[in-house]
């Protein structure tokens, strides 16, 4: 049975630019990428997920860009198919850790929390490169 265990979440890039006018309505596009390397007897994997949270009409007055690493303790991952659903698995893992983030620094630039959704990924989907 494959199990990934968070250890450790660094947080390599954080950065955010709001110029944002009183009653100015924004449509926000979010964009995450997530790539996963194993050690060699695939007992720990790092994942760093990087996620830009922007205004696709006018990105430079809204964005927001963070990187985060998570160091995972693994088990049970001894096929490619195995190392796809970790994959999956690790971005479920992370994702809240980027989620919060981006609330809190809409927050802090004076507006309403942004709760970004989670992609729905299917292990299928991940690519083995």
């Amino acid at each position: 049975m494959l199990t990934l265990q968070l250890q450790k979440v660094l947080y390599k890039k954080i950065n955010s630019f709001f110029e944002i006018k009183e009653n100015m309505q924004l449509k926000v596009q979010n964009q995450s990428s997530l790539g996963v390397n194993y050690s060699d007897d695939n007992k720990t994997c790092f994942a760093t997920l990087t996620n830009k949270t922007f205004a696709p009409d006018q990105p430079d007055i809204f964005n927001i860009e963070i990187e985060l690493v998570g160091i995972f303790s693994c088990e049970g991952i001894k096929i490619d198919e195995d190392k796809k659903k970790a994959h999956v698995r690790a971005y479920e893992l992370l994702f809240p850790y980027i989620q919060l983030m981006v609330a809190d620094l809409s927050r802090k630039a004076g507006l309403s929390p942004l709760m970004i959704e989670m992609a729905q990924i299917d292990s299928d989907a991940v690519n083995d490169n």
